[in-house]
């Protein structure tokens, strides 16, 4: 037995260390495959840069090595001296730690590296690939942050810290473009010669010439590769390449999803030369002039598009492609209803066309429908689950429905099946920050920004998020952002009310105001992406914003004008009604009112980290402006987004004359549907003459949940004990009671719920129970005892129409009070 078992084990070390040598083996002769070390996670130890976005076919040649892989997976790595390029068709885009973003054109070939505290792009020329339109390949960069940032072509090198910029090669020249801040454009051979360019500046140099500053530039003409491009008809893999091989009645389509597939790829002249020469093939071709109206609708010239998408529709009536055109155009010209009936109409005559049901979708979000936004989201998915646009809408609508994690999964799927999409990471980004991770959404943000610079929208959104950051440095970048937004898109309210707020918490009030007013005037012209009802309650929610600024600066009769402008056009605004429970707070003889305003917002309020209300008189509840602004989701709007999990604490201490001595104590945390807070306040003074003295304790503690996007539940619980004396001042100041005393305890537990069965339409439920306990002394002989036992139930119906609201309600009330009289007889003997 022993001698078998030794050869058994003789046996298996033999056969283990063949096996480790079969590895070893394997390992070393395929250790140097570029496969692995294209989209392998441990390609390299400390990677300088990952790949964030591919569009067609994207290789890498490992840093010593000859041979190039394709990269097909999104966070590929690349290491120090890694070779990256690009297609003829192809585009792609890297984050380039710790915080620069490089989208790439086709027909590229860069080198990244790292050298002490500097980054290094260098671009090459690849003489073996065919190159077309004399096109050496570009790069638009975005540099935010602390490490130095250089760039290298052949005739033409770039030196910047924290810019965007633009350098473009054709095959004899480099040209150097920018778009924010300052580039140092030196020749990269011969003398070196070198010039400063600013903001809106362009240079070029060819071989041996010195760069020259030449013209004035704007980014929407520099950067059109860069721009994308809505698609109204689904991918097809089987186009041919050169469509004069073709069928003469097929040569027109060929052209027409040639010039789609070019549009996708941000190359929008020879998209428009496949056109032209389809419609001189076939003048009446429906599908060119619905491409030609997306180009046009893209390039801002709206009236030429929606007359080419009406053109495309007369052309033929049975296109579905025509009809998303014409849907898009509506949308341009605020007529979001007739949008939405003509992407129903695509839908009909295909009814399993994704891109067509995403569409309807996006539209039904856009008018506030969100239960029907989803089912037909969801039918989008169903229809063709490898179409990135059905994905990103339903994530969208999961956003608007509080259902963040089911939204994140959505917009990786969406990234994952076209990463040239900057809505996806638009969207996942606001999910991120959601969760309470502001830094890695702020990252998606400015992926995004990459994926399309010239977007308005997304300029407005990671310049919110640098905001949000709250650091000195980061307030800088989002005032560059909201600049360069306003710049792209003048009517675009999003950035003036964005950059009130910064403003606003820089101690800035009158800058505030004057853009505050701005974005108010701007409201409508969000027309194109909220219906009416919604641009009322954002023109509510800024009025209510505007008038805590003129309460700021001291103009108490016009901040109350514009909160009861904003309660006229929303009576269901949560905002207008906070201000003035705010404003009544300070004001004598208005606790009443003041409680009746803060309960209604409190009904209203979205998920809030500090949703109680400071009862010191001064406090002008500052820290609750961060939040501040419009909080109904749609597909233009996630400034509810940014209220993200986290905890809060405010805190405020008030010291005057007569041993006046005050404080509250605030602390809140959210988390996803819901928060929680917890108040203590407390005030004691002696009063400014005897028996004056006055003490009042608060304890307070508030939990609120969002059930989903339509309902919400929230209760209070309140204990207040005062002790005072003769508080009632009159007109003899002398005239005074010295020995009355007065006490009162007061318990209170209130529960409510809101629900909107439709977005015009919303019900308000409060239920609120109270024990007071009151005594009265009068010295030397009577006491006044009174004992409340109250419970009090009301509703409200809000209904909201074009130019009118209807607001009724119902309330009942139940009350048992005892009173008690004590007398002491006093006899004189």
């Amino acid at each position: 037995m022993g001698s078998f078992s030794r050869i058994a084990l003789q046996g298996s070390i033999r056969g283990l260390f063949s096996s480790l040598l079969l590895v070893f083996l394997f390992y070393t002769m395929t250790s140097g495959l570029p496969a692995s070390a294209a989209d392998g996670p441990s390609a390299c130890r400390t990677p300088v840069a990952r790949v964030v976005s591919i569009q067609g076919t994207v290789e890498r040649q490992a840093a010593g090595q000859t041979g190039w892989s394709p990269v097909t997976r999104l966070d590929a790595p690349l290491c120090d001296g890694d070779r990256l390029r690009t297609g003829p068709t192809s585009r792609s885009a890297l984050f380039v730690q710790p915080e620069s973003l490089i989208r790439i054109d086709r027909n590229t070939t860069i080198a990244v590296s790292q050298i002490s505290d500097e980054t290094l792009i260098e671009f090459f020329q690849d003489a073996v690939r065919p190159v077309s339109s004399n096109s050496c390949g570009a790069g638009y960069f975005i540099s935010r942050f602390p490490k130095k940032f250089k760039v290298k072509a052949p005739h033409l090198s770039a030196a910047v810290e924290g810019t965007e910029f633009l350098l473009a090669l054709s095959c004899d020249m480099d040209r150097v473009s920018v778009f924010e801040g300052k580039v140092l454009a030196s020749q990269t051979a011969g003398g070196g010669q070198s010039v400063l360019l600013e903001a809106g500046q362009t240079a070029s140099a060819g071989p041996g010439e010195a760069p020259v500053i030449k013209l004035n530039i704007k980014p929407e003409d520099a950067v059109q590769w860069v721009v994308y491009y809505p698609p109204i008809t689904l991918p097809d893999a089987n186009i041919e390449e050169d469509c004069r091989n073709v069928a003469s009645d097929r040569r027109a389509p060929c052209l027409v999803a040639r010039a789609e597939r070019l549009l996708r790829a941000g190359h929008v002249d020879e998209a428009r030369n496949q056109i032209n020469d389809a419609i001189a093939i076939a003048p009446q071709s429906s599908d060119a002039k619905a491409l030609q109206s997306i180009i046009s609708l893209v390039r801002n010239e709206k009236s030429e598009a929606l007359r080419l998408a009406n053109e495309a529709v007369e052309a033929d009536p049975r296109s579905a492609p025509a009809w998303l055109a014409l849907s898009y155009a509506q949308q341009s010209d605020f007529k979001l209803e007739a949008a939405l009936t003509s992407a129903q109409h695509a839908v009909e005559i295909t009814p399993n066309n994704s891109l067509a049901l995403a569409r309807v979708a996006e539209l039904q979000l856009s008018l506030g429908w969100n239960r029907e936004a989803e089912k037909t989201a969801k039918q989008a998915v169903a229809a063709n689950a490898s179409e990135s646009r059905a994905h990103m809408i339903l994530g969208f609508v999961h956003l608007a429905q509080i259902k963040v994690k089911e939204a994140r999964e959505d917009f990786e799927a969406a990234i994952e099946r076209d990463s040239s999409d900057p809505l996806p990471r638009l969207g996942l980004g606001l999910a991120i920050i959601r969760d309470g991770n502001l830094g890695d959404g702020r990252e998606q943000l400015e992926i995004a920004v990459a994926l399309d610079p010239t977007n308005s929208l997304l300029r407005s959104y990671v310049g919110k998020a640098y905001y949000e950051e709250n650091t000195k440095e980061r307030d800088q970048l989002a005032t560059t952002q909201f600049g360069l937004s306003k710049d792209i898109d003048p009517k675009d309210p999003t950035p003036w009310f964005y950059d009130a707020i910064l403003e606003q918490s820089q101690n800035r009030p009158v800058e505030a105001l004057m853009d505050l007013q701005k974005s108010v005037e701007l409201n409508d012209n969000r027309a194109v992406d909220r219906s009416r009802l919604l641009l009322d309650q954002d023109f509510a929610a800024r009025s209510a914003d505007l008038a805590r600024v003129y309460s700021d600066i001291g103009m108490p009769e016009p901040a109350l004008a514009q909160a009861s402008q904003s309660l006229n056009v929303d009576p269901a605004s949560p905002s207008a009604h906070r201000f003035l429970a705010d404003t009544y707070a300070s004001l004598p003889r208005h606790e009443i009112a003041r409680a009746s305003e803060l309960l209604q917002s409190q009904l209203r309020q979205p998920r809030s980290s500090v949703p109680l209300q400071a009862q010191l008189a001064n406090d002008q509840l500052s820290f609750l402006f961060r939040g501040a602004g419009p909080t109904t989701l749609g597909l233009t709007d996630f400034n509810s987004l940014f209220d993200r999990n986290r905890g809060a604490l405010a805190a405020d201490v008030l010291v005057g004359d007569n041993d006046t001595l005050g404080h509250q104590v605030i602390v809140g945390g959210s988390f996803e549907h819901g928060s929680v807070a917890f108040s203590h306040f407390h005030f004691d003074t002696n009063g400014f003459r005897p028996n004056n003295d006055n003490r009042r304790e608060t304890y307070d503690a508030y939990f609120g949940v969002q059930v989903d996007d339509r309902t919400g539940f929230q209760a209070e619980i309140t204990h207040t004990s005062e002790q005072f004396g003769d508080l009632m001042i009159r007109f003899d100041p002398a005239r005074f009671d010295a020995f009355v005393r007065n006490t009162s305890e007061l318990d209170q537990v209130r529960i409510g719920v809101r629900h909107q069965p439709t977005p015009n339409s919303e019900i308000l439920v409060s239920y609120i129970a109270q024990d007071r306990s009151a005594a009265a002394l009068f010295p030397p002989t009577d006491v006044l005892s009174v004992d409340t036992h109250s419970t009090k139930i009301e509703a409200q119906h809000v209904l909201k129409l074009d130019n009118v609201a209807f607001v009724s309600g119902i309330s009942e009330f139940d009350g048992q009070v005892t009173e008690d009289i004590f007398g002491l007889l006093v006899f004189d003997s």
